[in-house]
Order: C-alpha cells, then structure tokens, then sequence
C-alpha cells in the first residue's frame, strides 16, 4: 500500500466519523439542554431515589452487589486487555476536542 492510498484511507475514514459524530451532536443536543435546564431537579430526584432504593433493599444485597462489582474490576485490571482499555479510557479524559460543539439554542429567549 503506498503512503498516497494510506493517507487517503485515513481521511476517508476522519470524514466518516465527523459526519457520525454530528449526526450524533444533532440527536442529542434536545436531550442534553433539557438536562442541562433541569439539572436540579434532575440532581435532587436521583439523591431521593437512590436514597429510597438505600433504605429498601437488605444489607446482605448491596454486600454481594459490592462484591461483584469490585471483583469483576479487579478480573478486568488483571486482564491482557486492561492497559488498552486505560489507555482509551484516559485518551477520553483528556481529548480536547478540535472544534468546540455547537451551542444549542436557548427557548427561553425564542432564539
């Protein structure tokens, strides 16, 4: 494969994930100010609800809850593929992205 068809492939494929990502962007960008709008309330009823779910269910369950989950993260650390899932993990926390989103349109104002 020459360095020509290389580079060609890797533009194709860029040009095929922005074009996934806005149409991701443009899904999602209702949800997210909704979110953003009600991020109170949204904060408070998952406190109450988890709360009320703490309350209700039996100790012996949240222990054997507790004890799979950590074991299962303590398999998943010992496993040939967590240094590649850290790394993708981490390369997400610290991306910036290229160009910022788009601002999604504030109702209030009717704009």
């Amino acid at each position: 494969m020459s360095a020509n068809a290389a580079r060609e492939r890797v533009e194709s494929a860029r040009r095929e994930l922005q074009q996934a990502e806005r149409q991701l962007a443009a899904r999602w960008q209702r949800w997210r100010a909704l979110a953003v709008r009600h991020r109170l309330a949204l904060v408070l009823g998952g406190g109450l609800l988890s709360g009320f779910v703490l309350s209700t269910a039996p100790p012996k369950l949240w222990s054997r809850m507790g004890a799979a989950l950590f074991g299962g993260c303590g398999w998943l650390l010992r496993s040939p593929l967590a240094p590649t899932l850290l790394g993708a993990l981490w390369t997400n926390i610290l991306r910036v992205p290229a160009t910022p989103p788009a601002a999604a349109p504030d109702e209030r104002r009717g704009t």
